[in-house]
């Protein structure tokens, strides 16, 4: 898909790269973001990427959107993107599967115990879900929505499930729940509203 530009209130802009989600796509739109903040492009405030886009926050008065797109489209010019190293990070987090606070949680919202509701989607069992995610290496495609919230998925495509969000949201989700919609999971940061199954919890802080 060619690069979509758009304007997004007096000094931002969103570049687009696909509708669809691929970790390539992904990979290439990290690069970019980190390639554009070391130009130190006069203008340019910040950057923050998503999983197919970034938005860039600009000052109108330094820099034209004409101009700024002229900088990003010379950098999606470079033909080195694919030969780049991209730095990362292993954490390893504990998660009690099915646990009580999310359990809780899903009774309050009427809702079915979710660990259960995920696994018969996928048409396994409790146990060969929680085996398989347990085993799996997950890629972190951003950090936002709320604060220090990182969304991620696995790194091998056999490994991913699939599951359909709350049709009503929660007003409530326990901090550390570890949720998914779609393909998308996450971790909840903090006690806020959430619509993402929630498989279980970890105790360790996510944010502070």
């Amino acid at each position: 898909m060619k690069t979509r530009y758009r304007i997004a209130g007096d000094h931002f802009v969103i570049v687009k790269y696909s509708d669809s989600f691929s970790l390539k796509v992904n990979f290439q739109t990290i690069i970019l973001c980190d390639r554009l903040r070391n130009l130190n492009i006069k203008g340019i405030r910040g950057i923050s990427s998503s999983i197919n886009s970034m938005m860039i926050d600009y000052n109108p008065f330094r820099i034209s959107v004409d101009e700024l797109i002229q900088e990003v489209n010379r950098l999606e010019c470079e033909k080195d993107l694919e030969k780049e190293i991209l730095p990362s990070r292993v954490f390893r987090m504990p998660v009690v599967y099915g646990d009580r606070w999310t359990r809780a949680c899903a009774e309050d919202f009427q809702s079915s115990p979710n660990l259960e509701f995920v696994a018969e989607y996928n048409e396994m069992s409790v146990a060969e879900l929680v085996q398989m995610h347990h085993a799996c290496t997950f890629w972190v495609l951003y950090i936002g929505f709320t604060p220090g919230l990182p969304s991620f998925v696995p790194i091998n495509p056999a490994k991913s499930i699939s599951v359909p969000k709350y049709r009503v949201p929660r007003t409530r989700t326990p901090r550390g729940t570890l949720g998914i919609g779609g393909i998308l999971q996450c971790l909840y940061p903090l006690d806020s509203p959430g619509g993402y199954q929630m498989l279980g919890r970890t105790p360790l802080p996510i944010y502070d």
